[in-house]
């Protein structure tokens, strides 16, 4: 359960970053999904574990 609180925090934390960055450089939306869904990937990587 410790693990999945972590995990959500960790999540939560490189959204807000990624969002932050995406609006003080204003970034292209590629760039933007290009994040969205490595973070994705991660989040699918630890649920097979």
């Amino acid at each position: 359960m410790a693990q999945w609180i972590l995990t959500v925090i960790a999540i939560a934390a490189v959204f807000y970053n990624t969002v932050v960055t995406h609006i003080i450089l204003k970034n292209d939306v590629k760039h933007l999904k290009e994040n969205v869904d490595r973070i994705m990937v991660w989040i699918f990587d630890q649920a097979k574990k």
